[in-house]
């Protein structure tokens, strides 16, 4: 993969095996790795996945494979890094239109966080460390609307028991809570 960093797939490799202490070793010798991108413009990084960082990768998007069993505390290590948790990826060529999706629209709209049942404590570390909770951007508006577009039920009612309000949302859907 090509990237703005020459360890990028190192640290990747270290993130997707879950191996937290080499994960938090790189990052501390290379602290720039938790900004830099993927500058590949070849699927997955073609779309809503083009320029993403280390942290982007967590949600297991764009067809990557398994997250690991320990995701929740690769993210920490991750962020207490520095990683932003409201830097934006996407908008790639293949998909000009999904500009500005974060890590948390990328957890919460994402298949493996939530299939391995990660979702809702990736949400809550990830909202620890400052991500904002219904960003603006990417194709279908604001992440409210994107689990709203997705029928994501459970995870709509995980957004909404931590603020999120979406009165378009629960008046389409029927949904309360």
């Amino acid at each position: 993969m090509t990237a703005d960093h020459p360890r990028f797939d190192e640290v990747l490799a270290r993130l997707d095996a879950g191996d937290v202490e080499r994960l938090r070793e790189l990052l501390a010798e290379e602290p720039g790795l938790v900004r830099a991108r993927v500058t590949s413009d070849v699927s997955p990084y073609d779309g809503y996945f083009h320029r993403a960082t280390l942290l982007h990768h967590v949600a297991g998007n764009s067809v990557r494979g398994d997250i690991p069993d320990a995701i929740v505390e690769v993210v920490r290590v991750v962020l207490a890094a520095g990683a932003d948790p409201n830097t934006g990826c996407g908008g790639g060529p293949s998909q000009l239109n999904t500009g500005g999706g974060t890590t948390l629209g990328l957890v919460t709209s994402g298949a493996q966080a939530h299939m391995r049942g990660h979702t809702e404590a990736l949400m809550d570390v990830l909202i620890e460390f400052g991500a904002t909770l219904d960003p603006d951007g990417g194709m279908f508006g604001t992440l409210y609307h994107t689990v709203e577009h997705q029928g994501q039920r459970e995870v709509a009612r995980m957004l909404h028991a931590r603020g999120v309000c979406g009165p378009t949302f629960r008046s389409q859907r029927g949904w309360n809570n």
